[in-house]
């Protein structure tokens, strides 16, 4: 005689869990229709990172991307070999990262917000079609006035000015940033 709670699938059913959403590279937090940046590797972004005077680790990096509060590196054939690459301005996204974590936030809230910050970044850092790497916000005539008043500035200077680092601000923690490089020496004149 045959039991009927013994018939079919002998395993008990597996308890629902919550799936973690698929992992997903930089690219997928683009918006719609934005061109992909130019990249930094990882060893860059960390440089950068320290240049807002965070210290930032290698491991912490990733434990966040694990965490889904940041997006994964794309790899890329870089520098004769593959590496993980980022949008250059990626520094600003983990800076907000840890400006949100000190305000004692979830880590679901983190990536959320990252999410909307790392889109409107990318459209605001769209790049200007007359320069690459300049969101197209600074106009030519803008970019040329800096680079000028660059110039004055290293006039007579043993110690030379080697680029403008800028930030527009456009709301509370919200900027735009701008890297300007002094014009050209046969430019100079």
């Amino acid at each position: 005689m045959i039991d009927d709670d013994t018939v079919g699938d002998p395993t008990p059913p597996t308890p629902a869990r919550n799936p973690r959403p698929p992992r997903e590279d930089w690219r997928q937090w683009l918006p719609a229709g934005v061109p992909e940046p130019s990249t930094i590797t990882r060893a860059e972004l960390l440089t950068e990172v320290r240049r807002h005077g965070i210290a930032v680790s290698e491991r912490e990096l990733r434990y966040w991307e694990s965490l889904h509060a940041l997006p994964r590196p794309v790899r890329k054939f870089r520098n004769g070999a593959m590496q993980a690459t980022y949008p250059w301005w990626h520094d600003e996204v983990v800076a907000e990262l840890l400006q949100l974590r000190g305000r004692s936030r979830s880590w679901d809230e983190i990536g959320a917000r990252l999410r909307q910050s790392f889109k409107a970044f990318a459209t605001r850092t769209t790049p200007a079609p007359w320069k690459p790497n300049v969101p197209a916000i600074i106009t030519p005539d803008a970019y040329v006035a800096i680079q000028r008043l660059i110039a004055d500035m290293n006039r007579g200077r043993d110690e030379k000015i080697l680029f403008a680092d800028l930030r527009l601000y456009t709301g509370p923690d919200q900027y735009i940033p701008v890297d300007i490089l002094p014009p050209q020496e046969d430019e100079d004149e």
